[in-house]
């Protein structure tokens, strides 16, 4: 695989400085055109009602439980990135870029499992209930394909951040997308995830695929925007092997990746090159990217998961 220089390199180098102790030594400085915002969850106390009102009823006070039990666990998820120093590692990856506006990098309550790209105000947010949702879907053990709870976990919440940051530059930049933008979104979060290694693509790359791997098959939504979980699973899988064949051949292997996609995968991977390199590239500054790529690379178990359980919702991402 023929790795780029400094043009990808960044792509994905800050994120996974998220789980490096040694990102608190870097002297990169901040890009001014990025904010951060850790929105506080929604405190049922801070509701105009008294807990000791008479007039409650017992459903009153069922629906008052189960809200704040919800807010416990936002809160929880928002202490765990918060530590994690998600939002400002991030804003690290994206420092070399070139940006002409602010951009906001917000985690916050959303009331549903989803992360998403606003161009009203040029805003990437990624939901305290979609965090939820990895750990909850995420294996307790080991699965037989090899992928850790780790890796389901970690490799979800980067492809989740390149998928948006994806929507971010097309919007930005205004990139012209031949084809559908969910696609092209989830290429350069696949395409990305190549860039640093075997060890690094294995990690991520298995993640992103367990995401999809995970979620309801049985009622595909043929008329939604994005492509199917199966799709987006599939689609994964081959930009994998077709940038690391040695690496992923075990996709194949295990009957993941079928043998009739296969041989097309490296011409799959060959397009997201090129389209990375014509579109994207233009708008980094080589030297901050040499800087970024200096970081620590993916450490596993620095965000400490949950088992708790979120409520289905809908997934923009």
């Amino acid at each position: 695989m023929r790795m780029l220089s400094t043009a990808t390199g960044i792509a994905l180098a800050g994120l996974l400085a998220a789980f490096g102790p040694a990102f608190a030594q870097t002297v990169i400085a901040p890009n001014p055109n990025i904010t951060i915002d850790y929105v506080e969850p929604r405190d049922p106390a801070r509701l105009d009602y008294d807990p000791n009102d008479p007039k409650l009823t017992a459903a009153d006070k069922e629906t008052l439980g189960k809200m704040q039990a919800r807010y416990e666990a936002l809160k929880g998820a928002r202490d765990r990135l918060q530590k994690s120093r998600l939002l400002e590692r991030y804003a690290l990856f994206l420092s070399p870029l070139r940006l002409p506006t602010t951009l906001r990098l917000v985690a916050k309550q959303c009331d549903q499992e989803n992360a998403y790209y606003s161009p009203e105000d040029t805003s990437l947010n990624f939901c305290y209930e979609y965090l939820l949702a990895f750990e909850a879907s995420a294996p307790k053990e080991t699965t037989r394909e090899g992928i850790t709870r780790e890796e389901a976990i970690i490799g979800s919440i980067i492809s989740t951040m390149l998928h948006e940051t994806g929507h971010a530059l097309f919007s930005i930049y205004r990139v012209p997308i031949l084809g559908r933008e969910e696609d092209a979104a989830d290429q350069i979060a696949g395409f990305t995830m190549l860039q640093f290694g075997t060890d690094v693509a294995k990690i991520t790359i298995k993640g992103a695929a367990w995401k999809w791997y995970s979620r309801d098959w049985q009622d595909p939504a043929y008329h939604d925007v994005h492509s199917t979980p199966q799709q987006r699973f599939y689609n994964y899988l081959c930009m994998g092997y077709g940038g690391n064949p040695d690496a992923f051949r075990q996709f194949i292997d295990l009957g993941w990746l079928p043998k009739l996609r296969a041989p097309n995968c490296a011409r799959e991977y060959q397009q997201a090159q090129l389209a990375f390199e014509k579109t994207i590239y233009p708008y980094l500054d080589p030297e901050l990217a040499k800087k970024v790529l200096q970081l620590t690379w993916i450490q596993a178990g620095e965000i400490a998961s949950n088992n708790a359980r979120s409520a289905q919702g809908r997934r923009d991402q």
